[in-house]
């Protein structure tokens, strides 16, 4: 306890000895810990906080999912331990979540990487889409690719993108 009265005591010296400077300093501190709270609850909003949609999934060869796309977010991949992922030079590596508004499962997340990446940029670009959201998307799972030692074969994918009339989109 003695402690704290000691703190206290120093406060108000400080107070008296620096007015203007005690209040910058007060000033600055409060700013300080609202930007922490405000940057804090964005990040855990990019990084996925907030509501949590269903994860759309590719169990076996030529399931398809379609849908409107709400939202696009790109975010740093990290493995189940929550440890971020990065390629052997360094680099992180990002996964993107594709938020769609699907007919049998509502809204829902498709997580992209890699291959599938790979094939919804293409089939945008074939369509000439520039931008997904609130673009129609179909992404299929069309089969298995060349299986590496140590890993299971990686799925492969098929993605269609067709524009949308603005009407049409909701």
């Amino acid at each position: 306890m003695k402690k704290i009265e000691d703190i206290v005591e120093w406060i108000k010296q400080d107070y008296q000895q620096y007015p203007t400077r005690f209040c910058l300093e007060v000033f600055a501190w409060v700013v300080s810990i609202s930007c922490c709270i405000t940057m804090a609850d964005e990040q855990d909003l990019l990084a996925g906080g907030g509501p949590k949609l269903p994860s759309l999934k590719f169990e076996k060869i030529g399931d398809v999912h379609t849908g409107i796309v709400t939202d696009v977010k790109k975010l740093e991949d990290r493995d189940p331990a929550g440890v971020a992922k990065t390629w052997p030079n360094g680099d992180p590596r990002f996964v993107y979540v594709i938020t769609l508004k699907t007919e049998k499962e509502g809204d829902a997340n498709l997580w992209a990487r890699g291959a599938m990446i790979t094939a919804i940029r293409e089939a945008a670009k074939q369509a000439s889409v520039t931008e997904l959201t609130g673009n129609r998307i179909s992404v299929k799972y069309s089969s298995d690719g060349e299986k590496k030692a140590g890993f299971n074969a990686p799925k492969l994918f098929a993605a269609k993108v067709e524009k949308v009339a603005t009407d049409d989109r909701w």
